[in-house]
């Protein structure tokens, strides 16, 4: 019998990286497997959670499901879930700067 490592749900977010409130948000909703230890204390068996999460082919419908996490955006790349932060501000106005002088280059 193989044994498996179970995490906490502070450890799974930060493998996953995600928010403690995605994890317990999935967790609430049967979305994510978990092993309940005692009244409302939960564990969660990573290598299950991490082939769950190799196999799986996202869609369109699945994209809609997920919960707006502040900071970060998600795109759904040929069944690939991707998970990105967003630009700062600072970003912005550096990317917004670059554009106008390579337009006035070009």
């Amino acid at each position: 019998m193989s044994q498996h490592t179970l995490v906490t749900v502070q450890e799974l977010a930060d493998m996953l990286q995600l928010s403690v409130a995605t994890i317990w948000r999935y967790t609430r909703t049967e979305q994510i497997l978990y092993v309940q230890l005692l009244n409302r204390q939960y564990c969660y068996d990573i290598e299950k959670i991490m082939d769950h999460l190799a196999d799986r082919v996202w869609t369109y419908e699945d994209y809609l499901r997920l919960p707006d996490e502040e900071r970060y955006y998600y795109e759904v790349f040929d069944g690939m879930l991707i998970r990105e932060p967003t630009p700062y501000v600072h970003h912005q106005q550096v990317s917004g700067r670059l554009f106008i002088l390579v337009h006035i280059w070009l």
